[in-house]
């Protein structure tokens, strides 16, 4: 979990008192929610190349590319990680990740068509860069600093030393004794790692930008700092001197060199070649435009791997350095912003690259089958209805996509405005716009080719998200809800308003009910059976930011921004409570539910779905597609309880199962399975009888599983 919630702190809290167990307790990854499928595709912000193949990021998976033949890459295999692939290096059968969320994860790359973790280290805060030499990993932590590991044996990483920037520790180039770390604010430090357990602190240069990568050659720092590129004599580690300067276009995220170039990643400004044969006077005389945002580059004899992002990795032919030239490339996806789900397919708004659809008919196989660009116009949602997809976007308006063949995408008509569209909601023939600064925008689009505004009002706060029951159109306004009568679009008019207290940011009605994401105020529930006078009647101070939420049954779910998903059991809309939570890779954006499966978009980390185990059947029948990737034991719901409660398992094959309750000291008390089962999510009710049929006193019980080879335990209180 990236934050702990108070309530759910109290939840445990008798444990706490009895045993010492609290803290497997709280730092779980979920409670009563299952990973039932992963499109972890995604964005590619770095890659290693050795010899013609190339170890690259896309996404949270680790892809290995075979570029000998640059213009017809063959991928040899890939394997998902926990979270973003930020930064990779490749050493002898090994490969060394800065995985974001997850740390330090050392993969076995002996064999590409089968790719094995064989050692990780949790870090906190964010692992953006690592260089490693001899036996150590260095790895840039954000706001830890420089963390340094003894990799001597890649199973077990020992951390042995850290160094504390004071800001974000970016990236790190190793030289001799030396490690160049530069830090996002605070410049370039320069550290005798001649004895990697105590780092020293010889230099530091203040490069007065955002200092973000780092090349040496010669006695010379080449330092891509984001104004530009800084050339830093540090003949003297410990007084280094800027001596030259190369001003770019765009904001330089990093550098390599190659004899007597350096090879610039511009962000939107592609790739720059600069002449550093005269350090003092670095002159640029060459560039190409990789049309994505270039992040990160490598370089391999004649050519130039660039992290293009959402563009994939691009291959530039730099042989002659003052005419670069694309040669080949292997595409990955965008940052995940918005979904909708409908049928067999998810539909996913990428940011910068368009849209995406999903066949999710089987959600341990997700496949994809169509794609429309949005020419990097920064789509944020979707909906969906008819045979038309409706992509919003932040800088283009409204784009309406043809969909009748879903391996086809068409786009067929745009309404553009010079706003921010950050969600729509289609109801009949409208479009209703929820636009940042500019409030609603009602659009007929009866003629997809030529969509016509024909409604218009305007907020007082920033319109994030809109949700269109019969005549009215409820707005998560940054202010709060804001009830708007729709019934003449041409003449719209604000029936009601209730201020949430936080940015509101999204919207579900069910009932007479709105359901708000607040952002920090997490979730709101408000009575509008009277639209003239909204009142709050629950809510539930989620763990970090709400964006998103839907409703499903009695369960209202939340993609909860730094926490991912947050299930809330709303059976009384008075007293709401979570009742389970899955903490997803990175940033929890948007998110649709069908039955009890919750498809999220989380940014970089693409698209978790996610099974609410509390719910036992699906309005959607996923009995074929939902076959859990892993056997879990899950904990008792509720726990503690009086006088029964429900045992959830997973098991991902058929197998025989028993489940067994033993008392503190070990002795058998009941026996809840022993049957062989199919494969599936499981559920079995202890009501607190022993064999013989007898009450049991209070107290403290084990329930174990054994299916197959796998066997696990927990522990549950019942208070009679």
């Amino acid at each position: 979990m990236k934050k702990i919630k108070s309530s759910r702190i109290a939840f445990y809290f008798i444990f706490i008192f009895i045993l010492t167990i609290s803290t497997s307790a709280l730092t779980q990854d979920s409670q009563n929610c299952t990973l039932v499928g992963r499109w972890a595709y995604g964005e590619c912000y770095h890659a290693d190349v050795v010899e013609n193949i190339a170890y690259m990021g896309n996404g949270a998976y680790l892809q290995i590319v075979d570029f000998s033949n640059p213009s017809n890459p063959n991928e040899l295999g890939k394997l998902i990680l926990p979270s973003f692939m930020r930064e990779i290096d490749v050493v002898g059968n090994y490969a060394y990740v800065a995985n974001e969320t997850s740390g330090l994860r050392i993969i076995d790359v002996s064999n590409p068509a089968n790719l094995v973790e064989v050692g990780h280290y949790d870090t906190e805060d964010f692992a953006v860069g690592i260089s490693v030499s001899d036996n150590y990993a260095y790895l840039c932590n954000y706001d830890e600093g420089l963390r340094i590991f003894d990799i001597s044996t890649p199973s077990e990483p020992i951390e042995v030393a850290v160094f504390d920037t004071t800001g974000w520790a970016y990236r790190v180039t190793l030289q001799g004794n030396y490690a160049y770390l530069v830090s996002y604010y605070q410049g370039l430090w320069i550290l005798d790692i001649s004895t990697p357990t105590n780092p020293v602190l010889v230099g530091h240069f203040a490069t007065g930008g955002a200092a973000q990568g780092v090349a040496l050659k010669d006695n010379f720092a080449y330092v891509a700092n984001g104004r530009g590129l800084q050339v830093i004599d540090v003949s003297t580690p410990s007084n280094p001197v800027e001596v030259g300067f190369c001003d770019t276009p765009g904001g330089p995220a990093n550098v390599v060199l190659n004899e007597n170039y350096a090879y610039v990643a511009d962000w939107y400004h592609g790739l720059r070649v600069i002449d550093i044969s005269t350090p003092t006077n670095p002159v640029e005389v060459g560039f190409i435009d990789t049309d994505g945002i270039a992040r990160s580059v490598v370089c391999n004899n004649n050519y130039v791997y660039v992290s293009d992002r959402g563009n994939g990795l691009r291959v530039i032919d730099v042989s002659t350095p003052t005419n670069p030239v694309e040669i080949g490339y292997s595409k990955t996806t965008g940052l995940s912003a918005g979904i909708a789900v409908r049928d067999n397919y998810a539909y996913l708004a990428e940011e910068y690259t368009g849209l995406r659809i999903i066949d999710i008919s089987n959600l341990a196989n997700l496949t994809e089958i169509g794609f429309v660009s949005n020419q990097n116009e920064r789509a944020s949602r979707v909906d969906v209805a008819g045979n038309y997809a409706y992509l919003s976007s932040m800088i283009d308006g409204l784009r309406i996509v043809n969909i009748s063949d879903p391996a086809n995408p068409i786009l067929e008509g745009s309404f553009k405005i010079e706003e921010n569209v950050y969600d729509v909601a289609i109801n009949g023939n409208f479009a209703y716009m929820a636009c940042t600064n500019d409030g609603l925008r009602i659009v007929d689009i009866s003629d997809p080719a030529n969509p016509v505004e024909v409604g218009f009002f305007d907020t007082a706060g920033r319109t994030l998200d809109v949700a269109i029951i019969d005549n009215y159109a409820y707005l998560a306004d940054s202010d709060g809800l804001r009830i708007v009568d729709i019934s003449n679009p041409a003449n719209l008019t604000e029936t009601g308003f209730f201020d949430t207290g936080g940015t509101a940011s999204g919207v579900v009605v069910n009932g007479d009910l709105a359901y708000m994401a607040d952002g920090t105020e997490g979730l709101r529930i408000i009575d509008i059976s009277n639209p003239a006078n909204p009142a709050e009647i629950g809510f539930y101070d989620t763990d970090s930011y709400a964006r998103s939420v839907e409703v499903s049954g009695n369960y209202a779910y939340i993609a909860d921004y730094y926490s991912g998903l947050q299930v809330i059991d709303v059976t009384d809309p008075s007293n709401p409570a979570e009742a389970g939570f899955y903490d997803t890779g990175d940033l929890a954006q948007d998110l649709a539910v069908v039955g009890n499966i919750a498809y999220v978009a989380d940014n970089r980390g693409g698209v978790y779905i996610i099974r609410n185990d509390l719910v036992t059947t699906s309005v959607q029948d996923h009995s074929n597609t939902t076959t859990p990737v892993e056997f879990k034991l899950l904990q008792n719901y509720p726990n503690p309880f009086n006088p029964s409660t429900r045992i959830t398992y997973n098991l991902n094959s058929p197998v025989l199962v028993t489940i067994k309750i033993y008392n503190l000291q070990g002795q058998e008390i009941k026996i809840l399975v022993n049957e062989f089962q199919s494969a599936g999510c499981k559920s079995v009710v202890w009501n607190g009888l022993d064999e013989q049929g007898k009450k049991v006193t209070s107290g403290i019980y084990i329930y174990q599983i054994k299916a197959g080879n796998f066997t696990a335990s927990k522990k549950m209180l019942l208070i009679q």
